[in-house]
């Protein structure tokens, strides 16, 4: 374990805190907030004026604020220690106004520090950052009203920190503890290969000013294709430069920077060295105009296309390399990934056994112990006891969206004498085991959903062709990766009151204009 301190005496002066706060109730509510230590080298940025909107849709003259304090490190660090003990407040003359926040829960335990580049903010010192943060264990409830009523005011805090606030929700109610890297400004790594052909690391750092690079050390470990092969530790001389030498064919490196005072400061990850590029050069040596059909030989679209040719190519490379062996292990490697993340998110190709489709389908809506959504334009009768009854969960409500005028407007297949949207009506009102299926009707020439989609709980499926004829004719089944974003653009159409209607206020629309 590393038992240094992080945070050294004399390594800052100045801090910038950000604040990003809601005015509501005559509370100041915490939306975000910063303080990022300045090294030493660096001199005190100047101020910049409070900035606020007013916040229209939440009720009792709400606005949100954005200030940046340019204050000591020490007032800095005492401001952070506050909110770690779960006190957020504002500074200077505004110190004494109404604060809230959320319980706020460390991540790491301090004194730790995160040293990595997945945090999304950023602070004003381009260098390597040590990070401590403070959540709280969900998003503020009036923070998540405001964004979800307001999403303008979402953009604009994002804007504020320079990060979004819609992809990483965890950050609304949050505060942070900066600390760029105080020894050095940055590192830089690059591959060296002697006239003998012997490969090193070369690791070149660039101090701050009055820093030397005594004390610090350099962290090399080397991986191969199935694992780490070596480990080297070598400590900075007088001058920031040193190579790290390997044996044989350096394949990819992961460098840590420690002092021995501040702990780490600087991780690179596992990573290649650029060995070899190719650069191709093509000239535009003509255009043509390609001219879209349409009816009464009136063009429907047109537009132009550069054609180019092939001038030259050259590949440029550097001596020595990997041998073929990595290269085909990591190939595999990667070959073996995909084939798993496929195989996670249950990709299926079905093609001339609809029997093995059709079981596929049924034991997904057997699991459904919450709810099953049917998108289909081409759902009828047939499909409602092919698919629709197989829930085995009492719990489990099904939705069916279909097509009026791919569906629901055609000769039922059972009986040709009404149409299917009838004929299915019927039969949901006569069968006492289908009180949990509620069928709604996308109305127009052409239904608003062309794709079908199969929702399972908090699952969403994706399938190329309509349940009525899946696994006759080649097609591919794969659960989506992202599905809050397409069950919410489900429940959209499915709550459109202008395209989308129930089935029963649809038939009776449907038998009212035939009869008029």
């Amino acid at each position: 374990m590393d038992t240094a301190s992080p945070l050294v005496e004399g390594d800052y002066q100045h801090a910038v805190v950000q604040v990003l706060c809601l005015l509501h109730g005559k509370k100041y509510h915490l939306v975000f907030a910063s303080a990022e230590l300045l090294p030493a080298e660096l001199s005190a940025p100047p101020e910049e004026p409070i900035q606020s909107i007013p916040v229209k849709r939440i009720e009792g003259n709400s606005r949100i604020f954005f200030r940046r304090y340019v204050v000591s490190a020490r007032e800095a660090l005492q401001w952070y220690e506050r909110c770690r003990t779960g006190e957020f407040k504002l500074l200077d003359e505004e110190a004494a106004f109404v604060t809230h926040n959320e319980p706020l829960l460390q991540e790491p335990a301090w004194p730790q520090f995160i040293v990595g580049r997945k945090f999304p903010v950023t602070g004003d010192v381009p260098s390597g950052l040590r990070v401590h943060h403070m959540y709280p264990a969900e998003v503020p409830a009036l923070i998540q009203r405001l964004f979800a009523l307001e999403p303008q005011i979402q953009e604009w805090a994002s804007d504020r920190i320079f990060a979004d606030f819609a992809r990483y929700p965890e950050l609304a109610g949050s505060a942070h503890l900066f600390a760029p890297n105080p020894v050095f400004r940055s590192m830089h790594i690059r591959l060296h290969v002697a006239q003998d052909g012997t490969e090193s690391t070369a690791i070149e750092i660039t101090p701050r000013a009055g820093i030397t690079t005594q004390g610090l050390e350099a962290i090399v470990v080397e991986h191969r294709p199935t694992g780490i092969c070596a480990y080297q530790v070598k400590p900075f001389g007088p001058h920031p430069y040193m190579l790290v030498k390997h044996v044989g064919a350096v394949e990819e490196v992961e460098i840590f920077i420690r002092c021995a005072q501040r702990g780490l400061l600087e991780w690179s990850e596992s990573s290649g060295f650029f060995r070899a590029f190719s650069m191709s050069q093509s000239i535009v040596n003509a255009r043509k105009k390609i001219v879209v059909p349409g009816p009464n030989g009136v063009p429907a679209d047109q537009y132009d296309v550069q054609v180019s040719q092939l001038a030259s190519t050259s590949t440029h490379r550097e001596p020595g390399g990997p041998t073929v062996i990595p290269t085909l292990l990591r190939q595999n490697e990667s070959d073996r990934r995909r084939n798993d993340e496929a195989e996670k998110l249950g990709q299926k190709w079905f093609h001339g056994s609809r029997s093995e489709a059709t079981e596929f389908v049924r034991s997904l809506i057997g699991t459904a112990r919450q709810r099953v959504w049917i998108v289909d334009p081409y759902f009828a009768t047939p499909e409602l006891f092919s698919f629709a009854l197989a829930t085995t969960h009492a719990a489990a409500r099904v939705v069916i969206l279909t097509g009026a005028s791919t569906a629901m407007q055609k000769e039922d297949v059972i009986d040709e004498t009404i149409e299917a949207g009838e004929q299915l009506l019927l039969i949901l009102k006569t069968k006492n085991d289908m009180s949990h299926i509620d069928v709604f009707v996308m109305t127009g020439e052409m239904p608003t959903v062309h794709d079908r989609f199969l929702v399972i709980d908090d699952s969403v499926w994706f399938t190329g062709n309509s349940l009525n004829s899946i696994g006759d004719r080649a097609g591919m089944m794969i659960s989506l990766p992202a599905p809050a974003q397409v069950i919410a653009k489900l429940q959209a159409i499915i709550d459109d009151k202008v395209r989308t209607k129930t089935l029963s206020d649809w038939v009776t629309a449907r038998k009212a204009n035939r009869t008029t």
